[in-house]
C-alpha cells in the first residue's frame, strides 16, 4: 500500500517485482475489499503486465485507457478504401507508374505498349498530381452489371434452390433444376414476371453454388446439429472473455476408444472389449487434468472416478465443469456431488460442436497419436467390411485394462501435457504452472479425507437393506460388517448404503446420524494390493457383470451341449449292442448258470419327500 500511496498508479507486474513475490493473491484481496482499484471491465487480471492498479478508481481507468491504443484504433468496423490501391490491381498500378515516369514502355506481361497508351498513363498521372491512385484501372466499371432476369424471377429461383438445399432427402442439383423447369410456367403466371423462359442449366448450377445455406435450410435438412455447424460465427467483440487462468473452467466428456483390450479367456476363447475413456481438460491451458478408463458405458461411476483422479493428482477441482446433456451428467448423483464440493456445473448447448472443442481436440489427438500402433487398434472399427476376418483388430488385442491404463497415463501426463499447446511456445503443463505461481488460489482446494471419499461414493442399487444380527449387511451378494455396526442396538430401518468405487470390499453405511465404514472378508487382501492394481481389478469386476452373466449362460449352454453329446454317444453304443428281450421272470442266473446283468432305470427311484410334486 505504501508503494501506491507514493506512486499513485502502478502496473501489477511492477508491484510484484518491487515486493519480490509472484503471488498476486494479497493484491487481488485488496482490490476485492475496495482498498485498491483496477479497470476490471477492460482488463484481465491474469496478465499482470497489462493491469494498472491505483488507490483512485479514476486514475486506474485513465492509465488503462492510455495504454489501450490498439483497441482505440480498431473500434471502427468499416473503413473507406478510396485512399488505398485495390490489392487486385497492385501489379498493374506499379507497371503504369514506371511507364508514367518514363522508366519503362512494357505492360505487366512484358509486351510493348502503344504510344497512345503511354500518353494516356502520363496524362492520368499528371492530373492526379503524382498520386499513383490515379493510375488504378477502372475495369470494375466495365460491362453490364444489371441482372438479365427480373426480380420476381430471381426470388422464385432463390426459393427453388433453398427448397432443394433444405430437403432432408438430399436431392441432386440436376433433380432440382428439372423441378425448377417444370414449375416455371406456373410460377410465371402466378408471380407475373416478364421472363419467357427459364435460365440455362449452367446458370442454375452457378446460382446453386453461390447460394449459401440459411439457418432454416440447415435445420430442415439435418436438425439442430447441422444448423449449429453451419451457423455463422459470432461477432468477436460480442464474445465473453476466454478463460484466463487454470482450474477456472474444465470440460468432461467420454470417448469410446478405437482399440480392444483383453477381458479374459473362457473355454480357450479370448474375450475382448472396447474401453471408454473419460477425460477432464482444463479450458485455459488444454492440459488433461484427469482420466479414467473402463469397460462400462458412461455412467455416474465414470464421472465419480474422473473427479477423484483430479483431486488425487492436483488436490483441487475446477471452479466450473462444462459437460454435455448426457444422462450421466444430468444424474442426481453427479449434480449433488458437484454441489457438495462447491463446483458449478454448466451444460453446453446440445448438438453444438463448437462448445466442446477443447475436449474434442484431445480425443482427436488420442486417436491419431496414441491409439494408432497399439495392439488391438485397427481400421476394422471404421471400415469393418474392408478387412478380412483373420485381420480384425479384436484378434490382435493383447493388453489388459491395467496395461491400457498404464500406457494411457504415461502418454497423457508425460507426453501430451508436456507438448506445446497449438499457437503457444510453452507446453500445457508449463502454462498451468506459470499461472499457478501468480494465482495459487485458482480452483477449489479439496482435502483427500474420509469426507471426500463418502461425498464421491456411489449410491447402492437397492434401497431397503436389512441389518442381520451377527452377519451385517448383504449388498451385491457380499456380506459387510464392522465392530460399530455389530454393537449398534438402535433403530435399524432406512439404512443408507453407498459403495466405495476404489474397492468393492468397502461400503459406507449411514445409520443413526453417523457414517460407518464396513468391510467384507476380501478387505485385507485388497488393501495389500497396489492402488492402481486395486482400481483396475475393482473396475473390471464392476464393469463386466453383464459380460460375466453372459459368459456363465454361454458356459451353461456349452456344458449342456457336452452332456447331450455324451448321452447320444451312450445311446448309440447301446443301440449297436442291443440287450436280449426279457419277458421272462427276472433271475440272477439263466439256465446255463451264467450271471445276467440287470439294467438300471431312473424311473425305479422313488423321490424324496421334499421332491414330490
Amino acid at each position: 500500500m505504501q508503494l501506491l500511496h507514493d506512486e499513485q498508479t502502478m502496473l501489477l507486474a511492477d508491484i510484484l517485482e518491487r515486493v519480490g513475490d509472484t503471488d498476486t493473491t494479497p493484491i487481488l484481496q485488496l482490490i476485492d475489499s475496495g482498498d485498491l482499484f483496477a479497470d476490471l471491465d477492460g482488463v484481465t487480471l491474469s496478465d499482470p503486465a497489462s493491469v494498472w492498479v491505483s488507490v483512485d478508481p479514476n486514475l486506474a481507468s485513465i492509465a488503462q485507457e492510455s495504454s489501450a491504443n490498439l483497441s482505440l484504433y480498431l473500434n471502427s468496423t468499416e473503413l473507406e478504401a478510396d485512399g488505398f490501391i485495390d490489392p487486385h490491381y497492385s501489379l498493374e498500378v506499379a507497371t503504369r507508374l514506371l511507364v508514367a515516369q518514363g522508366l519503362s514502355k512494357l505492360n505487366k506481361h512484358g509486351k510493348p505498349l502503344s504510344d497512345r497508351t503511354i500518353r494516356r498513363h502520363r496524362s492520368a498521372f499528371t492530373k492526379g498530381q503524382g498520386n499513383p491512385i490515379a493510375l488504378q484501372p477502372k475495369w470494375a466499371n466495365c460491362g453490364n452489371h444489371e441482372l438479365r432476369i427480373s426480380n420476381l424471377h430471381q426470388t422464385y429461383l432463390s426459393e427453388c434452390i433453398h427448397s432443394g438445399k433444405s430437403d432432408p432427402d438430399h436431392p441432386s442439383t440436376e433433380k432440382c433444376f428439372r423441378k425448377y423447369e417444370r414449375e416455371f410456367e406456373e410460377a410465371r403466371e402466378f408471380l407475373g414476371f416478364y421472363d419467357t423462359r427459364p435460365i440455362a442449366r449452367s446458370t442454375f448450377y452457378k446460382y446453386w453454388d453461390t447460394t449459401s445455406y440459411r439457418d432454416d435450410d440447415s435445420r430442415s435438412k439435418g436438425g439442430r446439429r447441422l444448423a449449429n455447424a453451419d451457423a455463422e460465427s459470432l461477432e468477436p467483440t460480442a464474445k465473453s472473455l476466454v478463460v484466463s487462468r487454470p482450474f477456472a473452467v474444465a470440460h468432461i466428456d467420454h470417448w469410446k476408444c478405437d482399440f480392444f483390450l483383453v477381458v479374459g479367456i473362457v473355454n480357450g476363447k479370448v474375450i475382448v472389449a472396447r474401453p471408454w475413456l473419460t477425460a477432464m481438460v482444463d479450458a485455459f491451458s488444454g492440459e488433461v487434468l484427469a482420466i479414467w478408463l473402463s469397460f462400462a458405458n458412461p455412467s455416474r461411476r465414470s464421472c465419480t472416478m474422473v473427479i477423484r483422479d483430479c483431486v488425487r493428482r492436483h488436490n483441487r477441482l475446477p471452479e466450473m465443469i462444462v459437460v454435455d446433456g448426457g444422462s450421466d451428467f444430468r444424474s442426481v448423483h453427479f449434480q449433488v456431488m458437484l454441489a457438495t464440493l462447491g463446483v458449478v456445473r454448466c451444460e453446453r448447448p446440445p448438438e453444438d460442436p463448437r462448445f466442446g472443442q477443447e475436449v474434442e481436440r484431445l480425443f482427436g489427438a488420442f486417436k491419431e497419436r496414441f491409439a494408432r500402433g497399439l495392439p488391438g487398434f485397427g481400421i476394422s472399427i471404421e471400415k469393418s467390411r474392408a478387412v478380412s476376418a483373420a485381420f480384425k483388430s479384436e484378434k490382435r488385442a493383447t493388453l489388459s485394462l491395467l496395461d491400457g491404463f498404464n500406457v494411457l497415463e504415461a502418454y497423457v501426463f508425460h507426453g501430451y501435457n508436456h507438448s506445446p499447446k497449438p499457437g503457444e511456445n510453452s507446453s500445457r503443463y508449463a502454462m498451468k504452472e506459470k499461472a499457478l505461481r501468480l494465482y495459487p488460489h485458482c480452483g477449489r482446494p479439496i482435502d483427500w479425507d474420509i469426507k471426500f471419499l463418502i461425498a464421491t461414493s456411489i449410491e447402492a442399487p437397492g434401497r431397503d437393506y436389512t441389518l442381520w444380527p451377527g452377519r451385517g449387511l448383504h449388498v451385491n451378494d457380499k456380506w459387510y460388517t464392522s465392530s460399530r455396526l455389530k454393537a449398534y442396538r438402535g433403530f435399524k430401518k432406512q439404512l443408507i448404503v453407498r459403495l466405495e468405487p476404489y474397492a468393492d470390499s468397502v461400503i459406507y453405511v449411514y445409520i443413526d446420524g453417523k457414517w460407518l465404514v464396513c468391510l467384507n472378508s476380501q478387505a485385507k487382501l485388497q488393501f495389500a494390493m497396489t492402488e492402481r492394481s486395486l482400481l483396475m481389478a475393482t473396475a473390471e469386476r464392476s464393469d463386466l457383470r453383464a459380460v460375466r452373466r453372459e459368459l456363465e449362460n454361454e458356459m451353461t449352454r456349452y456344458a449342456a451341449a457336452i452332456v447331450d453329446q455324451k448321452l447320444e454317444e451312450i445311446a448309440s453304443q447301446r443301440s449297436s449292442h442291443p440287450e436280449p428281450a426279457s419277458n421272462e421272470s427276472v433271475s440272477t442266473e439263466d439256465s446255463d448258470g451264467v450271471t445276467r446283468r440287470v439294467l438300471f432305470n431312473f424311473d425305479d427311484i422313488e423321490p424324496f419327500a421334499n421332491e414330490e410334486g
